[in-house]
């Protein structure tokens, strides 16, 4: 939105409220466009309405693990000096010391079996 630096505060707060109100109204109008369009679809294309609520299937990132991880860590910065001591009964599996598993790569095998895990719970929930 354009501001002009010699309108007054009250000029400048007509004005937001009339953007907001065009912006608010192209925003109704399509969205009762839209589901005016979803009603009619499944008598005409039933295949088409329910692509429509479907999850796209193919969610892989073009990025690397390897390159996510290098960007990652060089947003932190440095690495931690030492992990926080838990007590051995707070239920946290102690299976790997330090930050060894945190800071490992992770693999795509290692992906593939989190991402079926969380299907399989989706489906039993």
């Amino acid at each position: 939105m354009y501001k002009n630096p010699h309108s007054t505060a009250a000029e400048k707060v007509v004005a937001e409220k009339k953007f907001r109100y065009v912006t608010d109204r192209v925003k109704e109008t399509w969205t009762q466009k839209r589901n005016a369009e979803l009603c009619e679809l499944p008598a005409k294309d039933p295949s088409q309405f329910w692509k429509a609520f479907k999850a796209p299937q193919s969610n892989a990132c073009p990025v690397e693990l390897s390159a996510q991880l290098q960007a990652f860590r060089a947003l932190m910065g440095a690495e931690p000096q030492s992990a926080p001591q838990r007590p051995a009964d707070s239920g946290v599996s102690m299976s790997c010391s330090g930050d060894a598993c945190l800071n490992a790569d992770v693999t795509v095998d290692e992906r593939n079996r989190v991402h079926q895990a969380l299907d399989v719970a989706n489906v039993l929930a």
